[in-house]
């Protein structure tokens, strides 16, 4: 499969959306409650999903699973797209194959064991730490912070890390389930990281089959199934103009 992720120090520039927002009020507003009914951030929906379109120009990330020689059954070639907006990066996630019900009855709880997630994974070049955050198509989140590269083992608790947390809407029909996201670009937070200026990311997901079975596949060129190797993530340079 062609390599559909973007080049190394790609550049994105920020985009002007607000008027293309209909569910996310100006940036002031933005604090609305997260499960308020309707069409408000946070929320899931079998309708159309109200928020905007990726830009044109949007850089494209394909998910695959370079570690298997060949793909598993179950497994969706689908696309994830970026674009930033002030201090936010916006994502776009199509993910095809109907999704189970998750059965995770809050928030930052090991969501990837509980049914279907999308991970977004995101570092500040040159820190040791990064963050990463798990959406469920019931609307759950997970939002984690590590000093530096974690080993997939222990308790998550020390890195629940809430605040500031992301917005996204998620609609479901029957082909699969989509997202849209916001995520706050950490400044002053957990790590000092700088708001523009290069990054690195990378996307996960986990498809769990009829038969129970976990089908993962992610966006970096990893040789083994983990997703916390920062190093082979993709970079990109956000515009500050």
């Amino acid at each position: 499969m062609a390599d559909r992720c973007p080049r190394q120090n790609s550049v994105i520039p920020p985009v002007r959306l607000p008027l293309c927002l209909p569910f996310l009020p100006p940036r002031l507003r933005l604090s609305l409650p997260l499960r308020s009914v309707g069409s408000s951030v946070g929320t899931r929906s079998r309708r159309k999903p109200g928020g905007p379109s990726p830009p044109t120009e949007a850089p494209g990330f394909t998910f695959a699973q370079p570690w298997l020689t060949q793909t598993e059954v179950g497994f969706q070639p689908d696309e994830v797209k970026i674009a930033a907006l002030s201090h936010d990066l916006l994502v776009w996630a199509d993910l095809k194959a109907p999704s189970r019900e998750h059965t995770a009855p809050r928030d930052h709880t090991r969501l990837w064991e509980q049914g279907d997630v999308f991970e977004i994974f995101l570092q500040a070049v040159g820190e040791p730490g990064y963050f990463e955050y798990h959406l469920a198509p019931n609307g759950h989140i997970l939002q984690l912070a590590f000093p530096q590269r974690w080993d997939r083992s222990g308790d998550i608790t020390p890195f629940i890390n809430p605040q500031p947390r992301l917005r996204s809407r998620i609609s479901l029909d029957p082909s699969g389930w989509r997202v849209f996201a916001v995520v706050p670009l950490p400044e002053g937070n957990t790590f000092s990281t700088p708001r523009h200026g290069r990054w690195r990311v990378s996307f996960g997901r986990y498809h769990y089959r009829s038969d129970g079975h976990a089908v993962i596949s992610g966006t970096s060129p990893h040789p083994v199934p983990d997703f916390h190797r920062p190093a082979e993530w993709s970079e990109f340079t956000l515009s500050s103009t």
